[in-house]
């Protein structure tokens, strides 16, 4: 990341909107910050500080600001559920388990332990998206925002991240290994509920 690139005023008045939000979860001492993406492009994600960072990329595809809070809600459920800690906490527990199992810590890169590893990571994964997504299903029916916000901003980051081109209609089993649920799933249950 580098230095936000928005305009300082734009930075100052997104800022002020996202605290609006994340005051109201002082436990968690939520930081909103911007930042240009560079090679990450659009995206957000909460840091084991309490730090949701945006970045200029993301910004620059919401077609309005409440299409951000929709995101801001995924984010602060990933730090209300404690996604990174847990994260931590299984990856290592789980080398823990391959390095007992197999009495030699070489043999974790190994292929043959390393894949069902891998796909219990996976697993743990696609179930934070979820749970984050369950709470800012909340998060927006607490603050009136419609939920057909986040299926529009979730369907250009999709097409963006295909390098444009649009989300396939027929996403079925294809995504196994994705670490995400599969995206037209999330984004129609929030069609759905709009």
């Amino acid at each position: 990341f580098s230095e936000s690139e928005l305009p300082p005023e734009r930075q100052r008045e997104l800022l002020a909107l996202f605290r609006q939000y994340t005051d109201r979860y002082p436990q968690w001492h939520i930081q909103p910050l911007l930042r240009h993406g560079n090679s990450v492009g659009p995206n957000a994600m909460a840091l084991p500080g309490g730090q949701i960072v945006f970045t200029d990329e993301l910004v620059g595809l919401a077609e309005d600001d409440g299409e951000l809070l929709a995101i801001l809600g995924h984010e602060i459920g990933h730090l209300e559920q404690r996604h990174l800690m847990r994260r931590v906490l299984q990856s290592s527990l789980l080398t823990v388990i391959v390095v007992t199992v197999t009495g030699d810590v070489s043999t974790v890169s190994s292929i043959v332990y390393a894949i069902p590893t891998l796909l219990m990571e996976l697993k743990y994964s696609r179930e934070f998206e979820t749970e984050a997504d369950d709470f800012a299903f909340s998060f927006m029916q607490q603050n009136r925002l419609e939920p057909v916000l986040f299926a529009r901003i979730m369907r250009r980051l999709e097409a963006a991240y295909a390098n444009g081109d649009a989300l396939e209609e027929d996403d079925s089993g294809g995504d196994f290994l994705s670490t995400r649920p599969p995206s037209l799933e999330r984004i129609r249950r929030f069609e759905k509920a709009g």
